[in-house]
């Protein structure tokens, strides 16, 4: 298991007094905290929980500096690299929720059981009122992108809230891509793990409630890091034959978000935050070419069409997103 930390000193109780409850028949080999430099008592809760649940083999790892979502997780996966083989199982999780009892067992046993085509699966995440937090995640082909509310809804990819894999399928697809420091890094990995052939789930019976989510305001720095790293993942990982059209769309529609939200905050910060993103794009185009090569021509293994069949209609994703985030601020 692999958790990052960034002051969560909050939620970390909750988290691993519950873990002991998800896993009833499973044990953890070794669950990983990555803490990038909390200012709260994260580190020393940390340490205090090390000793108390000695069953759930606790390595607490503090950093000098937030390296982010992707890079913490790459760096956890440093640190045990040794131990993996393709056949180990990894669970990813955030610091700010906790799950149901059983919740891991039917996870685990949702993956291991399910057919040799599956690449990774998620829990349903609810909110603490027991509302659907993520039943999957949703995009559309202009790259909005929204938490699914329903588990009828069929969804592009899966939560970086909570997942499993496989450190096969993991390292097959490249892993997190530490150039994402939050936002669509849970995107990015699932269209890798969709194009290199896998099929992504929800497992119902398997539940995360997702405390962090609940209540979460759109900010302009948010707003900055979602439009590079979803534009990021597009320029990435899309087809020729969408890209151009799909990239001119999102460019215009989240110029036209930054627009209204710096109008209805009455700060120009959103506008700001926008070009922001388009500027840390252009100054590392030379990468992400490169990252785009290695996805289109070694990862990818399945036809674009039927990947892109999980995509969402723009209208169903914006209605949700509306109510999600915009209203929220």
């Amino acid at each position: 298991m692999v958790t990052v930390t960034y002051n969560s000193a909050r939620f970390l109780n909750d988290l691993v007094s519950s873990v002991g409850e998800a896993l009833v028949k499973n044990s953890v080999d070794r669950w990983v905290f990555i803490d990038c430099n909390s200012t709260d008592r994260t580190a020393d809760l940390l340490g205090d929980l090390r000793s108390k649940h000695k069953e759930l083999n606790i390595t607490v790892k503090r950093e000098q500096e937030n390296l982010g979502y992707a890079r913490g997780i790459e760096k956890a996966i440093s640190y045990t690299r040794d131990f993996l083989d393709d056949d180990t199982l990894l669970i990813i999780c955030n610091p700010d929720g906790y799950f149901q009892s059983n919740a891991l067992d039917h996870l685990i046993d949702s993956f291991e059981y399910s057919r040799e085509d599956t690449g990774m699966v998620q829990p349903l995440i609810l909110k603490p009122d027991g509302s659907i937090d993520s039943a999957g995640n949703l995009m559309s082909i202009i790259g909005l992108v929204c938490p699914s509310p329903s588990l009828e809804a069929t969804f592009f990819y899966t939560s970086g809230a909570c997942f499993i894999t496989s450190y096969g399928i993991y390292r097959r697809v490249g892993g997190m891509d530490p150039n994402i420091f939050m936002g669509a890094d849970d995107l990015d990995l699932g269209w890798r793990v969709r194009l290199a052939g896998f099929d992504l789930k929800v497992c119902p019976k398997s539940v995360f409630y997702h405390v962090g989510r609940s209540g979460i305001r759109l900010g302009p720095k948010r707003l900055e890091w979602r439009t590079y790293s979803i534009l990021w993942s597009m320029i990435k990982c899309m087809p020729y034959e969408a890209l151009l059209c799909g990239v001119l769309a999102y460019l215009i529609l989240h110029l036209n978000v930054a627009l209204a939200l710096s109008l209805r905050s009455r700060k120009p910060s959103y506008i700001t935050s926008y070009f922001k993103a388009l500027n840390r794009i252009l100054r590392k185009m030379g990468i992400l070419s490169d990252l785009r090569m290695a996805v289109r021509h070694s990862i990818k293994k399945a036809l674009d069409k039927e990947v892109l069949t999980n995509l969402t209609p723009s209208r169903y994703v914006l209605k949700n997103a509306f109510r999600r985030y915009i209203k929220s601020i």
